[in-house]
C-alpha cells in the first residue's frame, strides 16, 4: 500500500528556530489520518527538537451503512471507493469533512519519537526514532497491536557547512511485525528565517515480508491436497485405510507449516477480517 503525507508546521519555537507544533495528513486508497505532533523536549543548544509526541485520528474510506430495512434490501448498505454514488466516490477520491465517513471504528496512533543523532553543525536532528502503536483510544496506555519501529535518516551530503541550518530530505525504514515500509520526504518550503520546514511531504510504500506471509498458506494448500488426485485418478483408493491415514498425515503436516510460515498472528487477523 502506498501513502502519502503532508505536513505543515503551525507553531514555531519562542527562539524562531525550529518547529514547535505541527498537523499532518496522510492520504490513501482506504484511508487517510489527521494527525498533530507537539515537541516535548528542546535539544540543549535550543536548536532543534529532541522528543516529540504525536497523536493521528484514522478514518475509513470504506465501511457499512445501515438505514430502516425496506421490502427490497435488508438495509445493510456497503459504503467503499467506486461506489455508483457520486458522492461517495467524489470523498474517496477527495477528502471530505471527517463527519461523512461514519465508520465507528475510528483508530488511532500515537507515536514517541526522539533524536538520536545530531547534525555535524549542531543546528538540526540529523537521526531520530519513533515507536507508533495503533489504538482504539486516545487515552489508552495499552494495545495488542504491533509497535512500529520507524528510523529516519537526514540525506544532506553536505551538513557540516554553515549553509544548512535544518534538514530539507530524509529517508525512513519501517518496520513491524506484519509488513516493512520505505518513506521518502522533501521540504517543500522553508521559515521566513531559514531556520526550520514549514511544508514537506512524504511518500511512504508498504512491503510484505517473505515470512511471515498469507501466501505461504496457498502454497501449503496445492501440496496438501496432492494425495486429492489420487483418488481423482484411482478411485479404488477412497475406502482404504492406507490411503487417509497417510494422506491426514500428510496434509496435516503441511497445515501447520502453512499456518507457521504466514504468521498465526497475520492469519488470525485476516481470518477476522473475512
Amino acid at each position: 500500500e502506498s501513502e502519502l503525507k503532508t505536513y505543515n508546521c503551525t507553531k514555531p519555537s519562542s527562539n524562531g528556530n525550529y518547529c514547535k507544533q505541527w498537523d499532518s495528513l496522510e492520504n490513501s486508497v482506504d484511508e487517510f489520518e489527521i494527525g498533530k505532533t507537539t515537541c516535548l523536549v528542546e535539544s540543549a543548544n535550543g536548536n532543534y527538537c529532541q522528543e516529540w509526541e504525536s497523536t493521528a485520528s484514522e478514518y475509513k474510506k470504506c465501511w457499512i451503512e445501515y438505514y430502516p430495512p425496506t421490502s427490497d434490501d435488508n438495509g445493510v448498505r456497503n459504503i467503499c471507493c467506486g461506489s455508483s454514488y457520486s458522492q461517495v466516490l467524489y470523498c474517496c477520491q477527495n477528502l471530505c469533512p471527517v463527519g461523512f465517513y461514519t465508520n465507528p471504528q475510528t483508530q488511532y496512533e500515537k507515536s514517541l519519537c526522539s533524536c538520536q543523532a545530531e547534525s555535524k553543525n549542531g543546528l538540526y536532528c540529523s537521526v531520530w526514532y519513533c515507536a507508533e502503536q495503533t489504538l482504539f483510544s486516545l487515552s489508552a496506555t495499552h494495545s495488542d497491536q504491533p509497535i512500529e519501529h520507524e528510523w529516519y535518516t537526514c540525506k544532506d551530503v553536505n551538513e557540516a557547512t554553515s549553509l544548512n541550518s535544518y534538514c530539507s530530505a530524509w529517508d525512513g525504514d519501517i518496520d513491524s511485525r506484519e509488513e516493512f515500509e520505505v518513506a521518502s520526504c522533501v521540504c517543500q518550503t522553508s521559515s521566513a528565517n531559514n531556520a526550520y520546514c514549514v511544508n514537506w511531504f512524504c511518500f511512504e510504500k508498504g512491503y510484505d515480508y517473505w515470512w511471515p506471509n498469507l501466501l505461504w498458506v496457498l502454497l501449503s494448500s496445492i501440496l496438501g491436497g496432492l494425495p486429492l488426485l489420487v483418488i481423482a485418478l484411482e478411485s479404488k483408493w477412497f475406502c482404504s485405510v492406507y490411503f487417509w491415514v497417510p494422506y491426514f498425515v500428510w496434509s496435516g503436516g503441511f497445515i501447520v507449516i502453512g499456518v507457521w510460515m504466514a504468521g498465526i498472528g497475520v492469519a488470525l487477523i485476516s481470518a477476522a477480517v473475512l
